[in-house]
């Protein structure tokens, strides 16, 4: 049999060949398209719409995972919770928009104080949080020295609370730990104020 004659016989089980190959691309693409737009709903989902940041709903999120990940690991990891100053002093004197400004401007300043595979969240209103990930106590004073020197430059002023994971207590002792430490800095500086 000639050449010819063999590709026409082959011809039918070639075009069929290729319908089933344009059917599994296209399957394949439908599928990937969905996979992004399920992607890009999770994401819409667990951002903050004014800062960018991660939202609660994305903190509590990898709280969990994170915890999981230190069970297994123990990687050294310090809780950071931060709460702005004078917001509803700007929001009075200036307008929500400037409050707004405020709140993207402290989002700004913290994501830029932190490194490359750290979390940062609002957790809502002039709350953040931040999971400082293989960062020992020494290395976390250090951010926080930055941030609050960040901040300063930014002319933000915000109290900030911080203390490390511990296999003793674990995430949630260590976060309410931080908090409790954000809001005696808010108590102290109040305090200052009050004496001056």
């Amino acid at each position: 049999m000639d050449d010819d004659a063999t590709l026409k016989q082959a011809g039918p089980t070639l075009d069929l060949l290729g319908q089933l190959l344009s059917m599994v691309l296209a399957s394949d693409r439908a599928r990937d398209r969905h996979a992004q737009e399920l992607m890009a709903a999770q994401l819409a989902a667990e951002t903050d719409l004014l800062t960018g940041l991660y939202n609660r709903r994305a903190w509590e999120r990898i709280i969990t995972e994170e915890e999981e990940r230190y069970q297994r690991l123990a990687d050294p990891t310090v809780a950071l919770m931060i709460d702005l100053d004078h917001l509803k002093a700007v929001n009075d004197a200036q307008g929500h928009a400037a409050g707004d400004l405020y709140i993207q401007t402290a989002a700004k300043e913290l994501a830029n104080s932190v490194k490359a595979g750290d979390f940062v969240a609002r957790l809502g209103g002039d709350e953040f949080a931040v999971l400082l990930n293989n960062c020992t106590e020494v290395q976390a004073e250090t951010i926080v020295e930055r941030i609050y020197a960040n901040f300063g430059r930014a002319q933000v002023v915000g109290s900030l609370g911080w203390a490390p994971i511990t296999v003793v207590h674990g995430f949630p002792e260590a976060i309410a730990q931080a908090d409790a430490a954000m809001y005696e800095a808010k108590s102290r500086k109040r305090q200052q104020r009050s004496v001056f």
